[in-house]
């Protein structure tokens, strides 16, 4: 894959993963020779897959791209899948370089097993920060009171009296009023975020290559 060639092709696809090995072709050993093969078995596998595309990325030219993605020299050959929609990506900087391997992260990926991480949240020495745990409160108690207007008031206030239907449904009627706006809020948020962003498909121009050079890419093929 070229920044600024076909790399918008398979890490933007709408409604596709990009499945990219980060990988040094002009220093290559025999494992990363294998490593290689194998993730173009798989790739010729999932042929006409509806949520990957494949490629790989010459490290050995485009370093600074895999250490965008937490990718080093010591932890080169190895796998990241990105979400061009959401500008993450998915990556275990420890995951064993076998086909099984690949084959089992790729799917929890696919089916959101795996944790993602945003472009530069990890360094050479630091990995990305662990998900944040889910908390135990429910729906309820995250609305504030003022949310649950009148019925709060008249129930819970003066003149205390047992609820009725239409309590409830004025309740309901408020509190999905509000979720509603919150939504609205949360929508905007995340455009706005989305447009400070730093866009990974215009950072670097692709490199001249030596004319004798091929660079392999590997797509779904349909």
């Amino acid at each position: 894959m070229v920044p600024g060639g076909n790399f918008n092709d398979v890490m933007y696809e709408d409604g596709k993963l990009g499945a990219v090995i980060h990988i040094n072709m002009t220093n290559i050993t025999k494992k990363d020779l294998q490593y290689f093969q194998d993730f173009q078995d798989l790739a010729w596998e999932d042929r006409g897959s509806k949520n990957l595309n494949y490629g790989y990325i010459h490290s050995g030219f485009f370093f600074k791209m895999s250490n965008q993605v937490g990718l080093y020299r010591k932890n080169l050959p190895q796998l990241v899948v990105f979400n061009g929609k959401q500008l993450t990506y998915f990556s275990d900087r420890k995951l064993p370089r076998n086909k099984k391997s690949l084959k089992t992260f790729m799917d929890k990926t696919i089916f959101g097993d795996a944790h993602p991480k945003k472009p530069g949240s990890e360094t050479e020495e630091k990995e990305a920060p662990p998900p944040k745990p889910l908390g135990n409160e429910s729906l309820s108690s995250n609305i504030p009171s003022k949310l649950y207007g009148k019925y709060a008031k008249h129930v819970h206030g003066e003149g205390h009296r047992k609820k009725t239907t239409e309590d409830r449904l004025t309740r309901t009627e408020e509190i999905m009023e509000q979720l509603l706006m919150q939504q609205k809020m949360i929508n905007a948020a995340v455009i706005r975020l989305h447009e400070e962003l730093f866009d990974l498909r215009y950072m670097y121009p692709p490199p001249q290559l030596p004319p004798t050079h091929t660079l392999l890419f590997i797509s779904s093929i349909g």
